[in-house]
Order: structure tokens, then sequence, then C-alpha cells
């Protein structure tokens, strides 16, 4: 069985991923179709206990880790109004 490689992604753009509500990816998936880099998803997973993301990982084992599209729009959409807030609040001050 071929090893799958970028080219043979099964999601084109982050839109995609998140339109199926029901799909599983890796990491390397959504490094791949999305705006950040590897780097700062590692980030966000590190701290997934503390920023909320863990809702969003599906781990069937020790070794294995796979983010849910639902839970993972639901949380860059509250993500990215948290953000939003923080700096019209700041603008504010």
């Amino acid at each position: 069985m071929p090893q799958t490689t970028h080219a043979q992604l099964r999601f084109t753009t982050l839109s995609d991923f998140l339109e199926r509500p029901e799909e599983l990816a890796t990491v390397d998936e959504l490094c791949a179709i999305g705006p950040w880099k590897p780097s700062q998803f590692r980030y966000w997973l590190y701290e997934s206990q503390s920023n909320g993301l863990e809702a969003a990982l599906v781990r069937p084992n020790q070794r294995r880790l796979f983010i849910h599209s639902g839970r993972f729009k639901r949380w860059l959409e509250q993500r990215t109004h948290d953000v939003r807030r923080a700096r019209e609040l700041e603008v504010v001050r």
C-alpha cells in the first residue's frame, strides 16, 4: 500500500475540511492546508488543556492523534472571536 504524500491529501483546503462535520484529520494534514506553521500547531497542542483545543482532539491510542473537524471549527471560531474582542478592548483603552 503506497504511503500518503502531500499530493494525495484528502482535503484540498481548510474550508473543505471544516465543511465536513464528522471528519478526522492528522496534524500533518491540517498543517498542509491551514495558514499556520507546524510549530504553531504543536504549541496549541501542548497548551490544549488551557486553550480549549482538547475538546477537538481524538486519541484512539497513546501514539495517534486526530483532530475532529466540527469541534476544531468551533474552537477556531471561538478563538477568533476572543482575539477580536481582546483587540477591541485594547483600542478602547
